[in-house]
């Protein structure tokens, strides 16, 4: 399934092309893993935006904990920000991280 994306979008910069095979890809991932749940995103299971931000609480390498941070702003929703068990991963940020997120707060706020 091939997905083209909008002109002036940038999301292939961060999360790279859709899988033609989403069900081979999860195979090849562990289960929770970050780079699993954004190819469920990408395959429009939004769902998995729950699992996204329970995946930042476990301990992740930075490139991985960067790149959910960057997904989680993202593709959460006004009401997944007022619910404080989606934010709680903001507790463990480290300066990187937190700078990270500021930087891409606006994106969702934007909307």
């Amino acid at each position: 399934m091939e997905v083209s994306a909008e002109p002036g979008a940038v999301s292939h910069l961060w999360y790279g092309p859709v899988a033609t095979d989403i069900q081979a890809s999860r195979e090849t991932r562990a289960i929770g893993s970050v780079q699993n749940i954004v190819e469920r995103l990408k395959a429009g299971d939004f769902s998995a935006t729950a699992d996204l931000a329970a995946s930042l609480l476990a301990p992740l390498d930075e490139e991985s904990r960067l790149l959910g941070i960057r997904v989680f702003v993202a593709v959460t929703t006004h009401d997944g920000l007022n619910d404080p068990r989606w934010l709680n991963f903001l507790d463990h940020l480290n300066d990187t991280e937190a700078l990270t997120f500021g930087g891409v707060a606006d994106e969702t706020l934007s909307y």
